[in-house]
């Protein structure tokens, strides 16, 4: 992985060896060039930018958005396994809310902007230094992340 200072991405690579996949992509900032196999297959594929930002680990750490104040961020991703595999796939971060007690907490939406109605995650984060609280995918009780040890404002 290797990204602008403003955590845009310029280049990825993604290895998967038990999937047979290995993946690497670089943008020159009108696209993204992407070889590599993807279970086992081999691949090439570009995808047009047209002025989006792609943030290949935003979904891992959305910490500098959270603290930036930013109401919304909209970027792009290459999806790996699935249905996604190999899409280009357009996400959105907004600000749901922040704790009125003090602000301790930020509570935030990501949701693909054309999928907005069947999927969605909802997640909690620290207000000072971003860092993931808590994190469940819409209608999926089951399918909770939350940081031990962590006591969250109700």
């Amino acid at each position: 992985m290797d990204a602008d200072t403003n955590l845009v991405t310029r280049k990825w690579r993604c290895e998967i060896p038990a999937a047979q996949t290995d993946l690497h992509a670089v943008s020159d900032g009108q696209s993204i060039s992407l070889t590599g196999t993807l279970e086992g297959t081999p691949v090439t594929r570009s995808y047009p930018l047209r002025g989006r930002t792609w943030m290949q680990l935003l979904l891992f750490d959305a910490a500098t958005f959270i603290v930036s104040g930013e109401p919304t961020l909209s970027l792009v991703a290459i999806g790996t396994s699935g249905r996604g595999a190999l899409q280009l796939t357009d996400f959105e971060l907004s600000r749901k809310n922040s704790d009125s007690r003090g602000g301790t907490t930020v509570e935030a939406e990501l949701v693909m902007p054309m999928w907005r109605r069947f999927w969605g995650v909802s997640a909690l984060f620290d207000a000072d230094n971003g860092d993931l609280l808590k994190e469940q995918i819409r209608g999926k009780k089951d399918h909770i992340l939350e940081r031990r040890g962590q006591t969250f404002p109700r």
